[in-house]
């Protein structure tokens, strides 16, 4: 808390600066407990500057000066031996201050739900359906960290002596002035960050507790797999869509099979981040993977009555289309059909579908 409480003497001594005050301000208006813990410390500034009539600076000309810089003391002084009093410990669990730091700010979108938001520094953030990003109530005073669950686009402002931070899952992800979007739902058991513009390293640990760090540059993208064995499945399922696809983008990855991490250059980024926008594009993506994004889309439980199903691929562009189109494009588009009922949708082969299918 020392941050804000400069913050606020130099308020209330008038010495604060334009771009401070707005901090200040952007402070008081994140939650209750911010505008509570100012209350009090103003409170104790105004009982603390009646101390000042006890003062007789010896010139008159420097006492505007010399008080200006008692009354700072003074006051941080006053209000400390007033929270002593209260009881320090028990007004800290009142107004959940821990370790300088308030209860943190949530922003979370339900399933069926999208939403974005502006940061305190001016940095914007998308989040995805059944998504959602928290940070303290010092955020931009020291640092710019977040903790990410679910999916979110981030379009960062520059502030080379704060790095902004990403927590998610296992890896922290630091940027400076960047737009990159970060996917780690915990049902996915991956991390996936791709950049579209600027600059981010990559941290976290290996499977023998060693930090690693990795730089990933624009049109890259990095898929972090929580256990080995998701890892060596997406493999050999990449491994059998190159064989089907030469000259796909999944050919050019690079294996860290140390750290059960592949890195991807010269992607599409549209399809990792064109969820927020108008046109969703999708491009060789497997239904099951595709399913699992459009339950939290929707807001459904969609289940196969088909292994074999899940496997097939689509390929295309979704312009706002509801849940029936969607589904009416993929039942033209693959040998499936398709039965609702009150958000549960059940998907099973169309056997004359599938037969000319096959001969195509």
């Amino acid at each position: 808390m020392n941050d804000i409480d400069d913050l606020i003497v130099r308020f209330l001594t008038g010495d604060i600066a334009r771009d401070e005050s707005h901090t200040l301000k952007d402070w008081l208006k994140i939650s209750p407990a911010n505008r509570e813990y100012f209350n009090s410390f103003r409170d104790v500034w105004l009982a603390s500057s009646l101390l000042g009539r006890f003062s007789q600076p010896a010139k008159k000309s420097r006492s505007r000066n010399l008080f200006r810089e008692w009354a700072k003391i003074a006051a941080v002084f006053v209000f400390a031996l007033v929270l002593g009093a209260l009881g320090y410990r028990t007004f800290l669990n009142n107004t959940s201050i821990t370790l300088g730091k308030l209860d943190p700010v949530t922003i979370e979108s339900k399933r069926g739900a999208m939403s974005s938001v502006t940061l305190p520094d001016g940095s914007k953030a998308w989040l995805n359906a059944e998504s959602k990003i928290s940070y303290g109530n010092g955020y931009n005073l020291s640092f710019r960290e977040i903790e990410l669950t679910g999916e979110a686009y981030f379009d960062v402002v520059t502030n080379p002596s704060k790095p902004f931070v990403v927590r998610a899952g296992n890896l922290a992800i630091k940027a400076m002035g960047t737009s990159f979007n970060v996917k780690a739902y915990p049902e996915d058991g991956s991390v996936t960050t791709t950049l579209v513009d600027g600059h981010v390293i990559i941290e976290g640990k290996d499977s023998k507790n060693k930090d690693f760090e990795i730089e990933l540059q624009p049109n890259q993208t990095i898929t972090y797999f929580n256990d080995q064995q998701d890892y060596i499945a997406h493999i050999e399922e990449t491994t059998e869509l190159n064989s089907q696809t030469p000259g796909s983008e999944s050919l050019r990855m690079t294996r860290l099979e140390d750290l059960s991490i592949i890195k991807q250059d010269q992607v599409k980024t549209e399809l990792f981040t064109s969820w927020k926008d108008k046109n969703w594009v999708i491009e060789q993506q497997s239904l099951e993977n595709l399913t699992r994004d459009m339950e939290r889309r929707y807001d459904v439980i969609i289940e196969f009555n088909s292994e074999s199903i899940r496997k097939y691929r689509f390929s295309g562009t979704i312009q706002n289309e509801t849940l029936e189109q969607i589904l009416y494009i993929l039942h033209n588009t693959l040998p499936l059909k398709y039965t609702m009922e009150k958000g549960r949708i059940v998907i099973d082969e169309d056997r004359t579908l599938m037969k000319e299918f096959n001969r195509e």
